[in-house]
């Protein structure tokens, strides 16, 4: 297995600079090529969890070169049972979503460059080792994001696109800052930016206050937790469904996945002492998100709003510092990328039929499309928390931890913001596939249900939602070990 690791990463690399030979007319070989070199990483990823020891050694497949050895810089990579359920889920929603794009007509070549670069950028920050390594990783992959919403995206695409630039790269400034903390501050024997090496130093606490807040303020942007989250409408707004959907799914995990890789380990003490405030930031942006959701007619918007809800489990799971809210953090992330992946999809699905997003504007659809429908249903049923589904188990673990550890008043926020999403779920499904409000047809053009390409694309997603929800053991095994190295 030497060198899998490499391999997922720059294959779809390679893929975008062969994309460049191909003219621009031969659109339907790009299409293919490009979901040949998307493919070809996920099955890559499947080995990784079939060959992972989850009782061995934490760090796995390790790839480690030296790169600039007078700053202790390295080519660093591994993986563990943090990241590994990670990767698998970044490379599934970059061979999806590349599927889902054979609708795009647009500069197509560009496109799918721009997509399987991002493929590349999204697995090494799950990989990477060195922090340095990590954040050119973390950074490289802001860029194809902003031409993909800034190129194809809504009306208003340039200045979703700016704000997302600016919002993130202006997070990534603080990270780098608590990076470069963690360097210069630790012993000038062991100057690295090896992020396990750096991990074991005893730092001051006074100089973990302030590399905590660096680098939270950064995955709080990425997250994005309450208040920093006002990019995330937009950008979901605008982007095209299959940046939408690696955003959602992907993106916004790396700001979790930041608590568990950087801020636990590296500065535990400060993480300790700000857990209050990590717990008021998570308990407002469950209720703030959902109740922004309710207020929506944009189908788009409203999931967008959600995810911000949905974060605030992950981020409340993480400030418990104990086994179950850690658990069902982790869970959570995995869980709400295949759920709202999924939800973006079909959204866009929707969209694509009917040229519309809005509520006020769409009804009885269970009859005019079933299946479709149905797909719909099933992801809101999950998204709500329903039992048996994917979604319940990292919030039923998260609130176990949040009662154990942070108290009742937390609990029952949590509650409540549950109750609310399945809220304005059920007015939404009410109102768009269940009731009629008109005789005509929704938007008076030709309606078509699901094709097989967008059941190939829907059915690894709804099958993972529903394995998850009766069977978590696969990701709560994987993480186990390392969830209890970070606690200890």
């Amino acid at each position: 297995m030497k060198g899998i690791l490499s391999a997922i990463i720059f294959i779809p690399l390679i893929g975008s600079i062969i994309l460049a030979f191909i003219p621009k007319k031969k659109d339907m070989l790009i299409k293919r090529t490009a979901l040949l070199f998307s493919v070809i990483p996920f099955v890559l990823s499947l080995l990784l969890y079939i060959h992972y020891d989850p009782t061995g050694s934490r760090i796995q497949f390790v790839e480690k070169l030296t790169w600039i050895k007078q700053l202790g810089m390295q080519y660093y990579l591994g993986v563990d049972g943090l990241s590994i359920p990670l990767v698998i889920l970044s490379t599934l929603i970059m061979a999806i979503s590349i599927l889902y794009s054979f609708v795009v007509s647009k500069r197509t070549k560009e496109y799918f460059i721009l997509m399987l670069a991002m493929g590349s950028a999204m697995v090494g920050v799950f990989m990477a080792l060195d922090y340095i390594l990590f954040y050119i990783f973390w950074e490289v992959g802001l860029i194809p994001m902003y031409f993909l919403i800034g190129i194809w995206g809504g009306h208003r695409r340039e200045y979703a696109a700016i704000k997302f630039f600016l919002y993130t790269f202006f997070g990534s400034v603080f990270m780098l800052l608590g990076i470069l903390g963690l360097y210069f501050y630790a012993p000038a024997a062991e100057r690295t930016f090896d992020m396990i090496i750096l991990a074991q130093n005893s730092y001051p606490i006074n100089i973990q206050i302030w590399i905590f807040l660096g680098i939270f303020f950064s995955l709080a942007i990425k997250l994005p937790s309450f208040p920093f989250h006002t990019w995330l409408p937009d950008a979901h707004v605008e982007a095209p469904t299959a940046a939408s959907v690696i955003l959602a799914a992907v993106l916004l995990k790396m700001g979790g996945y930041g608590f568990a890789r950087i801020l636990m380990p590296s500065v535990p003490d400060a993480f300790e002492i700000f857990v209050p405030m990590m717990a008021i930031l998570g308990a407002i942006s469950i209720i703030y998100g959902a109740y922004l959701a309710m207020a929506q007619d944009d189908l788009k918007k409203m999931v967008a709003y959600s995810s911000i809800s949905h974060m605030g489990f992950v981020t409340l799971g993480f400030a418990t510092l104990n086994t179950f809210g850690v658990q069902g953090a982790i869970f959570q992330m995995i869980s709400h990328g295949l759920i709202t992946g999924l939800m973006f999809i079909v959204v866009g699905m929707i969209h694509d039929r009917y040229h519309t997003r809005k509520i006020s504007e769409l009804d009885d659809l269970m009859n005019h499309a079933p299946a479709l429908s149905s797909v719909v249903i099933f992801t809101t049923m999950a998204s709500l928390g329903m039992p048996a589904l994917s979604g319940f188990i990292g919030e039923f673990l998260t609130i176990i931890g949040v009662l154990e550890t942070i108290g009742w008043f937390y609990g029952i926020i949590m509650a409540v913001g549950i109750v609310l999403t399945a809220g304005y779920f059920i007015y939404m499904l009410g109102r768009v596939f269940l009731k009629a409000r008109r005789k005509e047809k929704v938007t008076g053009v030709k309606v078509v249900d699901l094709s097989v390409r967008d059941m190939v694309i829907a059915f690894p997603m709804v099958a993972l939602i529903l394995l998850f929800g009766v069977y978590p053991k696969p990701v709560l095994d994987l993480a186990q070990l390392v969830i209890y190295t970070m606690i200890k």
